[in-house]
């Protein structure tokens, strides 16, 4: 690595074709950051260590790709990252090459072949060929006008079998309805528990409109869920079945999901039990209906997949709590009591995956036009407790993906760690 500049307070360093600045932020102490500029195409990133050094490389590796090559070299991109990823070494001096070549090697030859701009891609090949092992690259003309999409990723037969929808069509990049919002979400993986209808049904089709993201609808309701994965591009939206109670059925979710995308970007927990009961009648069932769901459940898919986004040093999980666990209201004691636990749980690991990038959102909305309140049997405290039908105009789904929307595309160092929306005409 050699220098080819020097400016107060910056070192500027040129390897292989890549320019790393060194700064130190007198804003923040003595700490050094290492920021990449891409072949000098305008991606850049910053980075602390050596493992994360590597971890942002593959990131605009990823997206600069992508940003040329459409959804279906993007998917192929981040195949051949996970791939390489155990393997890379995580010294500065030779990781961009070992990187790069590791990853290009790995690529589809299809990819290539489809790729509207491929001269980016094929400096990261030229810079990469003094590496021992060749990459396997076919020399490619630039694609017509009319191109033929060849690239068609297909899930594995367990992963037929196992999800709802198994058309994986490719469209390209430019295709994908992206309205104004930050491009770091078009391209990334999210769950959505709970999505078959009500608010996490009201959340995939804000996210399909507008945002690039692809996306893993789980649910136990299968009938109610594949009516609602036909509303979505089928490009990018998927569903499965999923009792997320059932930690087995959580498992191969996360597996089937990390086998299909190679990460997880985003996880949104919608999926929740709410019934009105007055607490001398005992209604035993639908308690533990509550606990299980919105206690055991949650914990589930957030425990599996944590580790994951450890791994990667990012990630970010909403979970739609309720301003019941900032204020019990009668008639939802069991309700109470579970949206409490969600807020002490989730604050705690908060405060203890910090230093992995993960952020945590709760979404704490008031009354929502849903079908959840409508399945207590407890007639007697409905009709005593329930607000959504006091006379005023209460949410609806679409003003609690609005905020969840709000939440998903601040910038990284900006976490909204509660977002409380009520109707307003009923503050609590």
């Amino acid at each position: 690595m050699s220098q080819i500049r020097s400016q107060k307070n910056q070192e500027k360093y040129s390897h292989d074709g890549f320019i790393y600045v060194k700064d130190r932020v007198s804003s923040i102490g003595d700490k050094i950051f290492w920021r990449c500029d891409l072949l000098n195409h305008g991606c850049k990133g910053r980075i602390h260590t050596a493992s994360d050094n590597e971890r942002t490389f593959l990131k605009l590796v990823t997206q600069h790709t992508c940003s040329t090559a459409g959804n279906a070299a993007r998917v192929g991109v981040q195949k051949a990252v996970s791939a390489v990823r155990s393997r890379a070494r995580e010294s500065l001096e030779v990781l961009p090459s070992q990187i790069r070549a590791s990853v290009v090697e790995q690529l589809p030859e299809a990819i290539l072949g489809r790729m509207p701009n491929p001269s980016a891609l094929r400096k990261v090949v030229q810079r990469a060929r003094y590496v021992d092992r060749k990459p396997r690259i076919q020399k490619t003309s630039p694609p017509s006008d009319q191109m033929d999409y060849q690239y068609q990723p297909q899930p594995s037969e367990q992963f037929q079998n196992d999800f709802v929808l198994t058309d994986f069509n490719v469209v390209a990049e430019e295709q994908v309805p992206v309205f104004g919002l930050p491009k770091l979400l078009s391209g990334n993986v999210c769950i959505i528990t709970g999505a078959s209808e009500g608010i996490g049904a009201s959340i995939a089709q804000s996210l399909a409109q507008e945002t690039g993201v692809f996306a893993v609808l789980a649910s136990r309701q299968v009938g109610l869920l594949e009516d609602t994965i036909k509303r979505l591009p089928t490009d990018r939206f998927f569903a499965t079945k999923c009792d997320i109670t059932s930690r087995t059925d959580v498992q191969e979710l996360v597996r089937q999901t990390i086998h299909r995308f190679g990460r997880i970007d985003i996880l949104i927990n919608c999926a929740g039990a709410m019934y009105y009961t007055m607490a001398y009648k005992g209604y035993t069932e639908e308690w533990h209906r509550q606990i299980e769901v919105n206690v055991h459940g949650t914990t589930n898919i957030i425990g599996e997949i944590i580790p994951h986004m450890v791994e990667h040093h990012s990630g970010h999980i909403l979970t739609i709590t309720s301003d019941a666990g900032k204020r019990a209201f009668p008639g939802l004691a069991v309700y109470s009591g579970t949206k409490f636990y969600l807020e002490g749980f989730i604050s705690a690991l908060r405060q203890e995956l910090v230093e992995y990038g993960i952020r945590f959102t709760n979404i704490q909305p008031g009354d929502v036009a849903t079908k959840l309140a409508s399945r207590s049997t407890d007639i007697e405290a409905r009709e005593k407790y329930d607000g959504s039908e006091a006379g005023h105009k209460i949410l609806s789904g679409d003003d609690v993906a609005r905020s969840v929307l709000f939440a998903l595309t601040q910038p990284q160092h900006a976490a909204i760690n509660e977002l409380l929306i009520e109707p307003q005409a009923a503050p609590i």
